[in-house]
């Protein structure tokens, strides 16, 4: 299950120190209003069953946790998105390149890489 909006902070603790992970999650579709209807319970429960199934007895070493919720802030790329992504990108030489957070992901992290690949793109030119 993915929730729209929602950043999760999870603390697992360790002999020597803390680690942190942080879980973000997003809906197949940006119409998707679970997350309005669901208690943290519900959700950092989901959130164990994943992570134990990716590592085994995560969930028993977790010693905290804080939920924000962040209702259209997170992107939600429709079904054919990275396809659409990849044809701008065949199309993106030349005399102008573009860059910016849609040639690679709706994020601030896509804005950078986006960024970065278009220097690359201008010094090969």
């Amino acid at each position: 299950m993915m929730l729209l909006g929602l950043k999760g902070i999870i603390i697992l603790k360790k002999d020597l120190g803390y680690y942190i992970i942080s879980v973000y999650i997003a809906p197949a579709k940006s119409k998707d209003r679970l997350l309005d209807t669901i208690s943290d319970a519900e959700i950092i429960q989901n959130i164990y069953r994943d992570l134990d199934k990716v590592f085994e007895s995560a969930s028993s070493k977790i010693t905290g946790y804080d939920i924000e919720r962040f209702p259209y802030g997170y992107t939600v790329m429709s079904k054919g998105a990275y396809g659409r992504l990849l044809q701008l990108d065949k199309l993106n030489h030349g005399s102008l390149i573009l860059a910016g957070d849609y040639m690679v992901y709706p994020t601030f992290e896509g804005v950078i890489q986006s960024g970065y690949l278009a220097a690359q793109r201008i010094q090969d030119n």
